[in-house]
C-alpha cells in the first residue's frame, strides 16, 4: 500500500469492489460472461495468494518482493475500473472523474520519477510514514537491493580522477563495481576492514552500521531520509600518498618490526595481533592474483561451525585484493584468526584451475613460544642427532631442532618409537611389539622461524627406556635417517 500510486490504488480498489458487486447482484451471469469470469480470476489471482500466507503464516521476505506478482492482476482490475466507469449510464461525470484520477495519478508518480532520478526505486506514497527525518528509513527498505551503490562509485570516480580507490566490500559492492566501464572499474578495489578509503553505504547498511567513525563526503536522501551515504574512515586528500596505500605501508612496519615469518614461502606468512600477514617484498600483481586458501585446526573440534566438523578444519578462501594491496614494490594482506585456540595452520595459494602453487604450515603454540623452547634448550645437550637434526630432553618433552632448516626436509613424516621401562605401561594392543608408535608431521607439533625448525613433542608419564626415531617416506618405503638410545633424565 506505501509504494504504489494512489491513483492506482483507488482504481485497484474499485476495480475489485466492482467485480464484486457484479457477482453478488447475478451470481449466475459470472459463468455465463467471460469477462466477468475473467476478472474475477483476477480477483483470486491476487487475493488467494495473500490468504495463504496469512493462513498458513508463511514467511515473507523484504516487504512484498516475493508477492511482487501481485501487481499484474491488481493493474488489470484498475483497468477494468476505468473500463467500468466509461460503460455507466453517467457517461458525462464519472469518465471526466475517472480519468481526472488516473491523470492526477500519472502526473504524481511522474514527479516522483523525476525528481528522484537516477534512484527511482526508492518511491513511497503519501501513506508511508514521514513523520520525522530519517524516520522512513528506520522503519523501511529503501534500496533494498542497493543498487544506488553503483552511483557513490561513480561518485568517488569522478571525484577522484586519477587515484585507485580502495572501498569496503559492503554486500553487492561487486555486483556495482562490474556495471563499471572497464577502464574505470580497474580503479576500484574491494577491500576488507583495515585499508579501506571509503565506505558506501545503503539501505540496511545505514541502520546497522549508524555509528561507524568516518567523515561523511556525500549524500542521497529522498523524503527528508538519507538511502545513499559515502564516508571516509580516514582523511582523503586529493594528493599526497594513498590512504589505503599508507595503511599498507603502517602495517608492514609495524609486523615486520615486531614479529618474524612464522613461515617462508613465495609470500612470507606473520602472526601478529589474532592476524595472518602475508608479505612480499618484491611483489608483481600476478604473484597476488591467484586465491590464497587458509585452513584452521582448531585445538578443539567442537569450536568449528557445525558444517565443517567432518572435516576438522575451518577453510577460508579469498582474493589478495580485498584483504590488502601493494605499495612501494611491496604488498602486505591480512586475515584475521578466530578467537578460539588454532592447533595448526596451513596456507599457499591455488591457481584458477585449482593447482595448488604453494603451501605452508604453521603452528601458533610454537610460534609464540618459539624464543622461550630454544632459549631452554641453551644450557642442555643432545641425547642424539640425524640428518641435521638435534633431539633434546627438555622435562616432559623430546625436542626435535635444526639450526638450518627448509621446507623439504620437514615433508618427510617422523615416526618415534617409545620402549617403556615396564612393558605393563603400554596399552593392550602395543604390548606384543613392546614399544608404543608415536609417529607424527612436522606440523602437528613443530615451527620454522628465521630458518630454525623446532618440534616439541610431548612424552609419556611413565618412564622411558629406549628411544627410536626418524624420518621415513611412507609413499617410497624408504628410511632417511634414524637414531636409536636411552634417553637421559628430563633436563639432562
Amino acid at each position: 500500500g506505501i509504494t504504489a500510486p494512489p491513483g492506482a490504488l483507488l482504481l485497484g480498489l474499485a476495480g475489485m469492489a466492482a467485480v464484486l458487486w457484479r457477482g453478488f447482484r447475478a451470481p449466475a451471469r459470472v459463468w455465463r460472461r467471460g469477462e466477468l469470469r475473467f476478472r474475477f480470476l483476477l480477483l483470486a489471482c491476487f487475493v488467494l495468494p495473500i490468504a495463504v500466507v496469512i493462513i498458513l503464516q508463511s514467511h515473507v521476505y523484504a516487504g512484498w518482493l516475493h508477492l511482487y506478482f501481485l501487481w499484474g492482476p491488481f493493474c488489470l482490475l484498475a483497468a477494468a475500473a476505468l473500463h467500468g466507469i466509461r460503460e455507466t449510464g453517467w457517461r458525462r461525470t464519472l469518465p471526466i472523474a475517472g480519468g481526472g484520477l488516473a491523470a492526477a495519478g500519472l502526473v504524481t508518480a511522474g514527479y516522483a520519477i523525476v525528481s528522484l532520478h537516477p534512484h527511482q526505486q526508492v518511491y513511497f506514497n503519501l501513506l508511508a510514514n514521514r513523520a520525522a527525518p530519517g524516520e522512513l528509513r528506520q522503519q523501511y527498505d529503501m534500496d533494498h537491493l542497493r543498487a544506488a551503490q553503483q552511483h557513490g562509485l561513480e561518485y568517488l570516480l569522478e571525484r577522484y580522477p586519477n587515484r585507485t580507490l580502495y572501498v569496503a566490500a559492503r554486500p553487492r559492492a561487486g555486483i556495482s563495481r562490474m556495471l563499471l566501464p572497464a577502464a574505470e572499474r580497474e580503479r576500484i578495489l574491494l577491500s576488507d576492514g583495515w585499508t579501506e578509503d571509503f565506505h558506501i553505504l545503503s539501505d540496511l547498511d545505514l541502520r546497522q552500521m549508524a555509528g561507524l567513525p568516518g567523515t561523511e563526503v556525500y549524500r542521497r536522501q529522498a523524503y527528508g531520509s538519507a538511502y545513499l551515504v559515502v564516508t571516509a574512515p580516514r582523511p582523503a586528500a586529493a594528493g599526497g600518498p594513498r590512504p589505503g596505500e599508507e595503511a599498507h605501508r603502517n602495517a608492514y612496519r609495524r609486523v615486520t618490526a615486531a614479529a618474524r615469518p612464522a613461515a617462508q614461502a613465495v609470500f612470507d606468512v606473520y602472526i601478529y595481533d589474532g592476524a595472518l600477514y602475508y608479505v612480499r617484498e618484491n611483489c608483481r600483481p600476478e604473484d597476488a592474483a591467484p586465491r590464497v586458501f587458509l585452513h584452521l585446526y582448531p585445538v578443539n573440534a567442537n569450536d568449528l561451525p557445525d558444517y565443517r566438523r567432518e572435516y576438522g578444519f575451518d577453510n577460508r578462501s579469498f582474493g589478495f585484493g580485498r584483504k590488502g594491496g601493494f605499495f612501494d614494490g611491496k604488498c602486505i594482506a591480512q586475515e584475521p584468526l578466530p578467537d578460539y585456540p588454532i592447533a595448526q595452520i596451513r596456507t599457499g595459494q591455488r591457481g584458477a584451475d585449482g593447482e595448488k602453487l604453494w603451501h605452508t604450515e604453521l603452528n601458533p603454540p610454537v610460534l609464540a613460544r618459539f624464543q622461550e623452547i630454544e632459549a631452554g634448550l641453551a644450557g642442555l645437550r643432545p641425547v642424539a642427532a640425524g640428518r641435521g637434526f638435534e633431539l633434546y630432553r627438555d622435562g616432559g618433552m623430546l625436542v626435535y631442532r635444526r639450526e638450518t632448516c627448509a621446507a623439504a626436509d620437514l615433508e618427510a613424516r617422523f615416526y618415534l618409537h617409545l620402549f617403556p621401562a615396564d612393558a605393563a605401561d603400554l596399552p593392550a594392543n602395543r604390548q606384543a611389539q613392546g614399544f608404543v608408535n608415536q609417529g607424527f608431521s612436522f606440523p602437528e607439533y613443530g615451527a620454522m622461524r628465521d630458518g630454525k625448525c623446532l618440534a616439541p613433542v610431548p612424552l609419556p608419564d611413565y618412564p622411558i627406556a629406549r628411544i627410536r626415531t626418524g624420518q621415513w617416506l611412507p609413499d617410497a618405503g624408504r628410511q632417511l635417517w634414524q637414531a636409536d638410545f636411552a634417553p637421559s633424565p628430563p633436563g639432562g
